[in-house]
């Protein structure tokens, strides 16, 4: 009998290193097309700067917690480990798009990237990727690991 290996994902934090819109983004996350992630339930816009209430430059999705003017504040929606994926084979697929849902006109979502997480992207430590299409730059830190 073959026993299929399956992996963990944990993702860590999102990070604001360029907004594509002057007043804040409003991005979302799909593991493997499944909404996993959202702005508003994280309770700020994101921004690469962070000088007004209204937004944040990162959200710590393992402890469930977004940056503010006065330090790391608790997200209403999200608890620590919630952004643990366990039991994961083959290809995994995480993407990151900006809403144009409150835009006048509305136009189509943009795409700013993906990471596609398989056994062979198990490293030791935390890893990083860049989401830098349609003129924005986030950063996510991650973690791949065996599960035994």
């Amino acid at each position: 009998m073959t026993t299929i290996q399956t992996y963990t994902l944990n993702l860590i934090l999102l990070e604001c290193l360029e907004g594509q819109e002057y007043d804040g983004d409003e991005p979302y996350l799909k593991l493997n097309g499944d909404l996993i992630w959202r702005w508003d339930l994280a309770g700020k816009k994101m921004h690469d700067t962070l000088n007004a209430p209204s937004w944040t430059n990162a959200f710590d999705l393992r402890n469930g917690m977004f940056r503010t003017l006065a330090g790391w504040a608790p997200s209403p929606h999200y608890q620590a480990g919630q952004f643990e994926f366990k039991g994961l084979s083959g290809k995994t697929v995480l993407e990151l798009w900006e809403s144009d849902e409150h835009e006048s006109p509305r136009g189509e979502d943009d795409f700013l990237g993906s990471l596609t997480v398989t056994l062979e992207s198990i490293r030791m430590g935390d890893q990083i990727v860049e989401f830098n299409q349609n003129d924005a730059l986030y950063q996510l830190i991650y973690r791949v690991s065996l599960d035994v």
